[in-house]
C-alpha cells in the first residue's frame, strides 16, 4: 500500500518527465506529412527563391534584430510558396516549419534554411545563403581611376586654359655694391 509520500514523489517524477518531454519536443523540428527534400534542384529553387525575396527589402532603417527576425519570416514565407509550385499542393507555414535562421553582418545576409531531412545523399542541409542586403552605405575602398582615364590624360594635349598677362620686366633689385666708375681719360699735357 502507498502512502502519502509516495504518491507525492510519483507526481512529481511525472511533473518532471512532462517537462524534459515538453522541452525536447519544442526543439525538434517536424515537418509536415507528405513533405521530404528530394533532391539538389529543389533545394537550388528554394535557395533562389529565397534570394530573390530578400534582395527586394530594404532593411536599412530597421535595426540589426528586427532585420534579422524581418528576413527570416520573408524567407520562410517565399520557401513555402515555392514548395507549394514545386509540388503542386497547398502548404501551409506552421511554427515549425520550415525554419529559418538569419545572421546580418555588414550588408550581408546568411540565411540558413531547414525544410525537412534529406532521406537520400550526404544528409546535410540546404547550404547556407549568402544575400547583399541594403543595410548600410557601402564604402568605396578603390580610390585610383581606371588605367585608360590615367593613360588617357598622360596622352593627350593639354587642355586650353584662360589667356594669360604679359609678364613685366621687373628691374634688378639695386646692389649694395657702389656702381664702377668711370676712368677718366688721360690727355697729354702741353
Amino acid at each position: 500500500m502507498l502512502n502519502v509520500g509516495d504518491y507525492a514523489l510519483i507526481l512529481i517524477a511525472l511533473a518532471f518527465a512532462v517537462a524534459i518531454g515538453a522541452w525536447f519536443f519544442s526543439k525538434t523540428r517536424i515537418e509536415p506529412r507528405g513533405i521530404v527534400r528530394a533532391n539538389d534542384v529543389t533545394d537550388e529553387k528554394l535557395r533562389q527563391a529565397v534570394i530573390r525575396a530578400v534582395k527586394s527589402v530594404d532593411v536599412a532603417s530597421m535595426p540589426r534584430e528586427q532585420a534579422e527576425r524581418h528576413l527570416e519570416e520573408l524567407s520562410r514565407h517565399a520557401t513555402a510558396r515555392e514548395y507549394a509550385e514545386i509540388y503542386a499542393q497547398p502548404v501551409e507555414v506552421t511554427e515549425t516549419w520550415p525554419d529559418a535562421r538569419v545572421i546580418i553582418s555588414g550588408n550581408i545576409a546568411v540565411i540558413d534554411l531547414w525544410v525537412g531531412h534529406r532521406i537520400v545523399g550526404d544528409r546535410e542541409g540546404i547550404k547556407p545563403i549568402q544575400v547583399e542586403v541594403n543595410r548600410q552605405a557601402t564604402l568605396k575602398l578603390e580610390t585610383r581611376r581606371p588605367l585608360k582615364d590615367a593613360w588617357g590624360d598622360l596622352t593627350s594635349p593639354p587642355a586650353k586654359s584662360e589667356p594669360v598677362a604679359p609678364r613685366l620686366k621687373v628691374a634688378p633689385p639695386p646692389s649694395t655694391t657702389p656702381p664702377p666708375r668711370a676712368k677718366a681719360k688721360l690727355t697729354p699735357r702741353r
